[in-house]
């Protein structure tokens, strides 16, 4: 099974129309696209748009006349040099039973913008698949722990998403997971979470 059918059996996501697309800033499409770079290489995989964003942030009104270009305009804008490349995206399956996204960190390429010569979009004949905010990346070992009921659980849910906490440990129950989800910084100790066999996942509405 290729990395395209893998994705698309693995992942059933929300379908949203374009205007949906239009109305949220946060939200995008998962586009499959082919990067050539300025040694010619050729790099593939699945990249987060919204045909919008050009538009949107297009403050000085350049002309737009490739995808690279529209790409370069809205990273420019939001001061990001780097593109973020996906080999593959999963959902989360049985026996867990919320919905969100995930990736693996092997499965993460980051794409310095000035490295790039020109993108294209490969159609893979498929439905689309949109979502919104960041892509959870777990550790490797963090996926094989998805396919068991975790010891504990806790969801905590905010204003424009939801953060799942889920515990292999049997040394960490509900209440510590409360308790992690009230520290501040939580989310950028994930690392150090999964660590100890604790897993937060985030799921963004806007």
């Amino acid at each position: 099974m290729n990395r395209r059918t893998l994705l698309i059996t693995t992942v059933l996501l929300l379908l949203f129309t374009k205007p949906i697309l239009a109305d949220c800033i946060a939200c995008w499409e998962l586009k499959y696209i082919r990067i050539t770079l300025n040694n010619e290489k050729v790099i593939e995989g699945y990249f987060r748009w919204n045909e919008v964003w050009p538009k949107v942030f297009n403050k000085e009104n350049k002309e737009l006349n490739t995808f690279y270009q529209e790409v370069v305009v809205y990273k420019n804008y939001i001061g990001q040099k780097n593109l973020i490349l996906y080999n593959q995206i999963y959902q989360i399956e049985s026996p867990l039973t919320f919905f969100a996204l995930y990736t693996t960190t092997d499965l993460v390429d980051t794409v310095n913008i000035e490295n790039i010569k020109s993108i294209e979009i490969i159609n893979l004949n498929e439905k689309s698949i949109v979502a919104a905010g960041d892509i959870t990346d777990l550790e490797i070992n963090s996926k094989k722990l998805l396919k068991k009921t975790p010891i504990s659980f806790y969801h905590d849910e905010g204003i424009c998403g939801e953060t799942f906490f889920l515990s292999y440990n049997d040394r960490i129950n509900e209440d510590s997971l409360k308790q992690i989800s009230k520290t501040r910084d939580c989310w950028l100790k994930r690392k150090y979470y999964e660590e100890q066999n604790v897993i937060l996942i985030t799921n963004s509405w806007d």
